[in-house]
């Protein structure tokens, strides 16, 4: 879980705003602010302490007024001292204020769109980032969503600005998710980091002579596409009992199950998938199609001859030996 809120009406930036939300701050974000000489500053450090005030007591159910006393590493990445299975990020630029709260390491970051000089350029872009921004029809927002994500992967992390500046994205982690949104109209970029969900499933690769059974999905964003039987494991599932489990929900089938085949790894947008995958027969000769839209049984000939899932079709040159076999 995780919620990503945007101020940007700072046009409400007066004396009488920050005499209002000074009461209603911990004395330790008080004085933070007051440590600071203009205007602005004051108001952004007390405006995102109310922001994160609301978020947290959106999900996690703490009372507003609640005093959050800050905590930070030696990076400067934020906590909670009295609520350290809360995180959070706050950034700010002339244009905006965002927050970001979660129940796992998240970080944010936005800033305004500004052309960058070439030094700063070249200092903080690898050669693949420099094309981006300077053959893009706005450099301003190529350069604020490529400097953003940089920023809010460091944020995730806690590892503060190091000399990696230029080989960061590329050398992102797999199971990180970075996400821009740009706001043209108030001309400032956001991009969020966040950790993907990892998913672990059961796979039935289901052999009757020289066939395979695939079945066409029934439901949400992949339907209509086609997959090998299966679905998630439970926290502390056996393997084998889980993919009997799938089976029975999904074909109301039993199987044999002959060996394990392989575990495929796969980054969809929104999550990474670990599938393990098991050479099966039928023990029913029936099987009725409870979740999906349609099945077929495949010749090795006729493997491609539908649109498999992302994670399922890197499976089809191993099958294609097993079936030839």
């Amino acid at each position: 879980m995780f919620e990503t809120l945007v101020f940007s009406d700072l046009s409400r930036c007066s004396p009488n705003e920050i005499q209002k939300l000074l009461p209603n701050v911990s004395s330790q974000r008080r004085e933070q602010a007051l440590r600071f000489k203009h205007l602005f500053g004051q108001y952004t450090c007390l405006k995102s302490y109310e922001i994160l005030s609301h978020l947290i007591s959106k999900h996690f159910n703490i009372p507003i007024g609640t005093e959050l006393v800050f905590n930070t590493n030696e990076h400067g990445k934020p906590s909670l001292r009295d609520f350290p299975n809360i995180h959070f990020n706050i950034s700010h630029c002339p244009n905006a204020i965002a927050v970001i709260i979660g129940d796992h390491p998240v970080g944010i970051d936005v800033e305004r769109f500004i052309a960058p000089k070439p030094s700063l350029l070249r200092y903080t872009m690898n050669d693949v980032e420099v094309r981006q921004v300077e053959q893009a029809h706005y450099p301003e927002r190529a350069f604020a969503r490529l400097w953003t994500q940089k920023e809010a992967v460091f944020k995730l992390l806690g590892t503060g600005i190091r000399d990696n500046l230029r080989t960061l994205l590329p050398d992102t982690p797999k199971n990180i998710q970075v996400k821009t949104t740009q706001y043209p109209a108030r001309k400032f970029a956001l991009s969020i980091a966040y950790p993907k969900q990892v998913v672990e499933v059961v796979a039935a690769i289901i052999r009757r002579g020289n066939t395979l059974l695939a079945t066409q999905r029934g439901y949400g964003p992949w339907q209509g596409w086609w997959e090998f039987p299966g679905g998630k494991r439970e926290p502390g599932e056996r393997l084998e009992d889980a993919l009997h489990r799938e089976l029975t929900e999904e074909l109301d089938t039993h199987v044999h199950i002959e060996r394990q085949l392989s575990t495929l790894q796969y980054d969809y947008d929104e999550f990474h998938l670990t599938m393990h995958c098991f050479l099966c027969t039928m023990t029913d000769v029936n099987y009725t199609l409870r979740e999906h839209l349609s099945a077929r049984w495949l010749p090795a000939e006729k493997l491609e001859s539908v649109r498999w899932l992302p994670a399922d079709i890197l499976l089809i040159p191993q099958l294609r030996e097993i079936l030839s076999t």
